[in-house]
């Protein structure tokens, strides 16, 4: 190979690689994260293994129906369907009603806490579907009839319970193809090694007298 062409290549990755690795500290320090996604919990608008970037807005900035990634033990990462005013705060046993994906649930804050201020959910249709099930079920016994009788349903979803200090942040991208790029490169690293070592290696056997002549 070219000593000015294997010394252009060289230049270009370090630039490439320099350019990523600022890119990443300049977005930490003005507020941006990325995450890979390893649930299904969000789809359909959020895919399995994508690569999401997340922005740690104002509070005012969050609403409904905005995807936040949060973290209680782990990240993760659901849609909004409830928030209160700022300082206007959850209190414990306090019902909280609401329409998602279709369906009239509430939800009752039986918490030790009143800095709750922002509920979430999982939007993945597969989950939501023997929620859909469960509440008809219930909805059909007469005892739970009237137009008023989803509001004492108390086998509604799973919905968490997150403080504004939990926050990462909310979903400002999403990039699935790039994600599975990434998730590749990572459950593949070794075999990604090996191979390198084995082409390298390859090359070297191929180079002909030519390429050892000093050009200086």
């Amino acid at each position: 190979m070219n000593k000015k062409v294997s010394m252009w290549i060289g230049i270009v990755l370090r630039s490439i690689v320099f350019a990523l690795l600022l890119t990443i500290a300049l977005g930490y320090l003005f507020g941006f994260r990325a995450s890979l996604v390893i649930g299904s919990s969000s789809e359909p608008n959020i895919h399995i293994q994508s690569l999401i970037i997340d922005y740690k807005c104002a509070y005012e900035d969050l609403k409904p129906g905005d995807y936040l990634t949060f973290k209680t033990g782990s990240y993760v990462t659901h849609q909004i369907i409830y928030i209160k005013p700022k300082g206007e705060y959850i209190q414990s046993g306090e019902i909280i009603r609401f329409e998602h994906c279709g369906m009239k649930l509430e939800h009752r804050m039986d918490i030790t806490s009143n800095q709750y201020q922002i509920l979430t959910m999982p939007t993945n249709e597969a989950l939501l579907k023997n929620l859909r099930e469960d509440y008809a079920e219930w909805k059909a016994k007469p005892e739970n009839a009237g137009d008023d009788a989803y509001f004492n349903y108390s086998r509604g979803p799973v919905i968490d319970n997150v403080k504004y200090s939990q926050v990462v942040g909310k979903v400002i991208y999403s990039l699935t193809n790039t994600g599975k790029f990434i998730f590749f490169v990572r459950n593949n690293f070794l075999q990604i090694i090996v191979y390198g070592i084995i082409l390298y290696a390859g090359s070297l056997l191929l180079r002909t007298d030519q390429d050892y002549v000093k050009l200086f």
